[in-house]
């Protein structure tokens, strides 16, 4: 049996203590850790998980943790903006333990295992792609070569692993390593801070929109069956206590029967009327049928990815929204019963100011509950940066969370538009869906910044 220490690395970019994202948002439960730590539970290992971005701690509380747990390897999930926290710890640990083996797995240490096992050498092996049983047999093999699916340093015998077609065969993740009660629906949401956790449906997706990494690893759509998405959904609030949940799927659902199937999954197991969730999907993908099953199921809120009016601005990046299809998407959820929430992007490619005055309009002429505007960011494995030769690992490292700079102020400005108008206060202030202290702090981010003196 070998002890595994799983880390969730956090931010610079989020601030000090993460600030810029727990002050008034609340960090979305580490999924992907938790499945990983679920099947080393399940081969028999140890497994504990330090998750620094909702419980940040100092690096000599890391280190002394690390020496009274004895532990025989450390596990980093690594997203670009989170290189260089995972870089400085990867470095302490090895000065003080010389003999831990170091991993790392996710989104840029899959996509550019070579250069982040350059950057940094103290990291003995890259999980490059899916990181369930590759992370297993490589405990198992104590870091041996010839792991498929694990890139080791120094070594030039790498083999791809096949990905897992039946996910199913996968447990549940492994909540109860982590502080899961912690984890709530941020006040976008439209809870009341209410634990939240997410689940799964699918991997892959059947588009390739230039600006998202799904398939950086999911070159392949495959899906749970519906037993298994009801049963872990049984699970958490049998279990945890948890009754509320996040459908995390970049596209969710990918059928149109899907809907009926789950409503009647839940109602074999006694939950209808006992757990909530959201959703995401694209705005050509919301069936009214569909909807109205997963509305009786327990679907309050859906995310669309809307993310520009302008047509010839999202056809470089292989996405097509048109704007009648957008107000269809909206208003059939409305008549669901069901609240929406637009993404919108701003800093596309050609984009203008009057690009993004224009989008300010088109947001607040939807019948939206909720909205944000997303800056447009390069992620490692996303269509666009695999195209273009020129961009390199170091420029993907910044999540654009900083709110300085042109695109900064104009997210601000369209915040405020959006958001400081009377009759959406007045709508939230009715319905009593959002926590008051959230939304005052929310309240205080739009307001313009005091002069100084």
């Amino acid at each position: 049996m070998a002890k595994v220490l799983l880390i969730n690395p956090p931010s610079e970019t989020l601030g000090p203590e993460n600030l810029r994202i727990t002050n008034v948002l609340y960090p979305p439960p580490p999924g992907g850790i938790a499945l990983v730590a679920a099947c080393l539970e399940q081969a028999g290992h140890k497994v504990t998980i330090e998750d620094l971005v909702i419980a940040p701690r100092s690096e000599k509380d890391l280190l002394d943790a690390i020496a009274t747990t004895g532990v025989d390897a450390v596990g980093f999930s690594v997203l670009g903006p989170a290189f260089y926290a995972t870089r400085q710890m990867m470095r302490s640990i090895r000065t003080r333990f010389s003999k831990i083996r170091l991993f790392a797995g996710n989104a840029l240490p899959s996509e550019f295992p070579e250069w982040f096992l350059n950057e940094v050498p103290e990291c003995d092996v890259v999980i490059v792609g899916e990181g369930e049983a590759t992370t297993v047999e490589l405990i198992e093999n104590n870091f041996a070569s010839g792991t498929a699916g694990a890139m080791l340093q120094g070594d030039e015998s790498f083999r791809p692993r096949p990905q897992l077609h039946d996910l199913d065969a996968l447990p549940f993740p492994a909540w109860h390593l982590l502080p899961y009660r912690q984890y709530r629906a941020s006040p976008q949401l439209l809870m009341r801070s209410e634990p939240t956790l997410g689940i799964i449906q699918s991997r892959g997706c059947p588009f390739s929109c230039g600006f998202c990494a799904q398939n950086f690893a999911w070159k392949k759509v495959r899906k749970r069956s519906v037993e298994s998405v009801a049963d872990e959904i049984a699970r958490n609030a049998r279990d945890l206590d948890i009754h509320h949940f996040g459908l995390y799927d970049s596209i969710f659902p990918l059928e149109k029967d899907y809907g009926e199937k789950l409503y009647h999954a839940l109602e074999h197991r006694n939950l209808l009327g006992r757990v909530r969730f959201f959703c995401e999907t694209r705005v050509d993908m919301v069936w009214p049928s569909t909807f109205e099953w997963l509305q009786k199921a327990g679907l309050h809120l859906t995310f669309l990815g809307i993310e520009s009016p302008k047509e010839n601005l999202l056809a470089q990046l292989d996405k097509k929204s048109p704007e009648v299809t957008i107000r269809k998407a909206v208003n059939t959820l409305r008549e669901a019963g069901i609240r929406t929430y637009g993404l919108f992007m701003i800093g596309l490619p050609g984009e203008t100011a009057v690009d993004r005055e224009a989008l300010g309009r088109f947001s607040r002429s939807l019948s939206l509950d909720v909205a944000s505007f997303g800056i447009y960011s390069q992620y490692a494995g996303s269509p666009g940066v695999r195209s273009n030769p020129e961009i390199r690992p170091e420029d993907l490292l910044d999540g654009n969370w900083q709110m300085d700079g042109e695109l900064g102020r104009a997210q601000k400005d369209l915040m405020r538009s959006f958001y400081l108008r009377p009759s959406l206060i007045a709508r939230h202030l009715w319905q009593r869906d959002i926590k008051m202290d959230r939304m005052f702090k929310g309240f205080l981010q739009l307001l313009p910044a005091l002069p100084a003196r």
